[in-house]
């Protein structure tokens, strides 16, 4: 019997993950998985783990995960993400990530409308971090595949990408990557940001037309309908 497979107690704040990870608390919930902050006993340092559910797991999940993993340690930049790590618990395949203190691009863009919105200077300054994570994962030889404000994280002093669970390796480097990973992205931000999201939205498109994806999609809505009918 795998690890994973065996009933597991809920997690909970004080729960321990592979007699390593003391779960701190929970930080949201998505489609696949849970997201905690965690102390990790060995390094002495905060983390977050993404947990990914047993229920919802499918088939070549495992191999997603560990190309995620491989992916994203293949980006070293103070705008994305650090992935440490990729390890089975009981609850389920873990991801061990940087613990990043902020809110979500969605959420702090809901905050600031409240406030009257953004001045120019403070939206420059999200779209320079923004495009200059960007073009750190594009230099890299990769789209992001599932850029949006929900996987950008907002901090006092920068933004920071999130998620490389629909990344994939470019054919050849976008030529403004290129660019970018020698020269600063200042001058034009918004125009930077915009043309490499358009690298982003080209690729996305040639995913979403490929047959596998569509069969993936597919099953996975199959698995949704069986689990809401209770079968």
């Amino acid at each position: 019997m795998s690890q994973s497979s065996r009933k597991a107690p809920p997690l909970a704040k004080g729960s321990v993950i592979n007699d390593r990870y003391e779960i701190q608390e929970g930080l949201g919930k998505g489609g696949m998985g849970e997201v905690f902050s965690a102390y990790d006993r060995s390094t002495q340092q905060a983390v977050a783990l993404k947990i990914v559910r047993e229920e919802s797991r499918m088939p070549g999940d495992d191999e997603a995960l560990r190309h995620e993993l491989l992916l994203a340690r293949s980006v070293g930049h103070p705008n994305v993400c650090r992935v440490h790590d990729l390890a089975p618990s009981p609850w389920g395949p873990i991801l061990v990530m940087e613990l990043i203190d902020g809110v979500t691009l969605h959420t702090h863009i809901r905050r600031q409308k409240s406030k009257g919105g953004y001045t120019a200077d403070e939206f420059r300054s999200i779209a320079s971090e923004a495009a200059a994570g960007l073009a750190a994962i594009h230099a890299q030889g990769l789209v992001h595949g599932d850029l949006k404000p929900g996987n950008i994280m907002v901090t006092a002093d920068r933004a920071i990408i999130l998620d490389f669970g629909f990344a994939r390796e470019l054919a050849a480097k976008p030529p403004l990557a290129l660019a970018a990973a020698k020269h600063s992205l200042a001058v034009s931000p918004e125009s930077d940001l915009e043309r490499m999201l358009e690298v982003e939205r080209e690729a996305q498109m040639r995913l979403f037309r490929s047959a596998d994806v569509r069969e993936g999609i597919a099953a996975f809505h199959e698995k949704r309908k069986a689990q809401f009918r209770g079968v």
